[in-house]
């Protein structure tokens, strides 16, 4: 309700503007395979968490339908090219025997995050309201598009390697067999 009375809107119009994160996001899933494939799973990732990031900060800023839409469904596109590529980053970096364990990993994850955020998030908006809540949204998003131009590459051989005359540490774990 207080994201409602702020931007000054009336049960339609915040209901079209949530949906069209949902819309937008189920857009892009055939897209963002397309996109895995031509400019490779980091760059995608990279693109959406900049996405996130920077909507966040613009529904932040956001005084109505007019920004708040757009940020929203901004938000549903950037969302939508996260999960194929990630998928396709464990396909590049994992044996086919070990794909399903970590494809599932990475789904449950989402779903655990979803469920385990609720909580907070509401207390954090209780005690900052919700724009302070994007902002720091926008932060994280920012964080995560960094660490992911740090850490994150495509295939095992673009990975920084150990030196020649240094052995490659041993694979340990249940999925390494």
């Amino acid at each position: 309700l207080e994201i409602m009375n702020d931007l000054g809107l009336n049960p339609d119009s915040m209901s079209l503007m949530f949906s069209a994160t949902l819309v937008c996001y189920a857009v892009m899933q055939p897209v963002a395979g397309f996109w895995a494939d031509l400019f490779g799973p980091r760059r995608c990732i990279l693109a959406a968490a900049l996405v996130l990031g920077l909507t966040s900060f613009g529904f932040y800023a956001a005084q109505g339908m007019w920004l708040g839409l757009p940020s929203r469904a901004l938000v549903g596109l950037a969302g939508g090219v996260v999960l194929i590529p990630c998928l396709k980053l464990a396909g590049n970096w994992f044996t086919p025997r070990q794909f399903g364990f970590i494809a599932s990993c990475r789904v449950a994850s989402a779903a655990v995050a979803n469920f385990i955020v609720g909580r907070p998030l509401a207390v954090a908006v209780g005690a900052f309201g919700w724009r302070w809540c994007f902002a720091a949204l926008g932060v994280a998003g920012l964080i995560l598009a960094a660490l992911t131009y740090i850490i994150v590459t495509d295939k095992p051989s673009t990975a920084l390697q150990p030196p020649a005359d240094e052995p490659a540490p041993p694979r340990a774990g249940f999925i390494d067999n």
